[in-house]
């Protein structure tokens, strides 16, 4: 399963607790001003603007703090970009408004055994934002090594390079003296391309759960601001005293 974050709908009493003293009294100074019916048929627009409003800020800025995040752990800007903001439901704007932080750097493997890209999460085998949220052991099958590259060489396509980037017999492998692990040398030249290990530790470098929580904190109180300041413009418009 992919890494995400969910920002789902707010509860509309929740909100109402939320309100000042001189905001729950405003229906009776709209009546006596001559301007409730105007209120009465702009407040859910200018309710559903708050919320979304506020939930698009909290999402955008959660999905950039991970995205710095990644950066910082060396991560690099390609892999911090696979965090991305989706709005899966409804109309925009809306007082049902949701918004999903979530990760789409998910892997899977093809028929010839290497890990490709993917958008499908029911066919991801792993989620690397999770994967460097936890850490985590690789470990090869009794069968195989896992090979680790001892250069700093990049492929055509800007990666770096695996044995399967080189034709069949371009390596021997060559147990170095006093050595635990053996070596992939190329052949012609005798230069160690790969160290063959049985596992890899890739150590926890991010930390991914308390910004997810200062992002869903006094979310509520966020958009009960964002209503009130919506409310005061639409005062003033009609000239009505907050």
């Amino acid at each position: 399963m992919a890494f995400s974050t969910s920002f789902a709908p707010i509860d509309p009493a929740q909100l109402a607790t939320g309100f000042t003293s001189s905001f729950k009294s405003l229906a009776p100074r709209l009546a006596i001003q001559g301007a409730l019916a105007p209120f009465a048929r702009a407040a859910p627009d200018l309710y559903a603007n708050a919320v979304t409003t506020v939930y698009k800020q909290r999402a955008n800025a959660l999905k950039n703090t991970y995205r710095r995040q990644a950066r910082a752990a060396g991560l690099g800007e390609r892999f911090g970009n696979t965090m991305r903001v989706e709005y899966p439901r409804g109309p925009d704007p809306s007082l049902d408004f949701t918004a999903v932080v979530r990760s789409v750097a998910l892997l899977r493997e093809d028929a010839g055994g290497r890990r490709r890209w993917t958008r499908l999460e029911s066919a991801a085998e792993v989620d690397l934002w999770t994967v460097f949220d936890q850490g985590t052991v690789i470990r090869a099958d009794s069968e195989h090594w896992l090979a680790i590259p001892l250069t700093f060489a990049r492929s055509a396509s800007d990666r770096r390079l695996t044995p399967q980037d080189f034709p069949a017999g371009h390596f021997i492998v060559v147990q170095p003296p006093n050595e635990q692990n053996p070596l992939l040398i190329e052949e012609s030249t005798g230069v160690a391309f790969f160290v063959l290990v049985r596992d890899v530790v890739l150590r926890k470098r991010l930390n991914l759960g308390p910004p997810a929580a200062r992002a869903q904190a006094g979310l509520a109180d966020s958009i009960v601001k964002g209503i009130e300041t919506a409310l005061v413009k639409f005062l003033r418009a009609q000239k009505v005293a907050a």
